[in-house]
């Protein structure tokens, strides 16, 4: 009776801790869906706002930063950090899918559609980006984006170093 109590409340531990976690692909949506709005996602400058924080790992954060103390010097990124283009007014998630790669680590392409404002890009661009996600302190957090063609936005942040 003991050993029947003890399974069922480990696993009962284990299932809040997951729900408590949260989904990579749930991570991924937010970021999307706050980009796409023009929100205070990103800062440019070297202090990370509350929403990277809350979505960006330690180690993507550390690049960002150390990239945006070079802006005095000449913009660091001159486009849309999720898509790479110049232009965007927002962002539409068409899918995603998760690819899991441990328990604490897992990739999610996501589809999406830039909406252009005009400036440098006329017709609605559809795109595939690849978010490497990982689980830091029980909460699924991004920790690098790229899509197919281009270098991932940490590699980049980290030629700054």
């Amino acid at each position: 009776m003991l050993r029947l109590f003890t399974s069922s409340f480990a696993l009962l531990v284990f299932a809040s801790s997951m729900a408590f976690a949260g989904d990579p692909a749930e991570t991924v949506s937010a970021v999307v869906k706050l980009d796409g709005h023009r929100s205070s996602l990103f800062s440019y400058s070297d202090q990370p706002t509350p929403l990277m924080l809350k979505y960006f790992t330690a180690d993507f954060i550390a690049a960002w930063v150390a990239a945006m103390r070079h802006n005095k010097e000449g913009p660091v990124l001159d486009g849309d950090p999720l898509t790479w283009l110049q232009g965007v007014q927002s962002l539409t998630l068409k899918g995603t899918q998760t690819n899991p790669i441990a328990s604490d680590h897992a990739t999610v392409t996501a589809s999406v559609v830039a909406q252009p404002d005009g400036s440098t890009f006329t017709k609605p661009e559809g795109l595939i980006l690849l978010f490497d996600v990982r689980r830091e302190n029980t909460i699924w957090k991004i920790n690098d984006i790229g899509n197919p063609t281009e270098t991932s936005v940490q590699t980049y942040l980290s030629r700054f170093k």
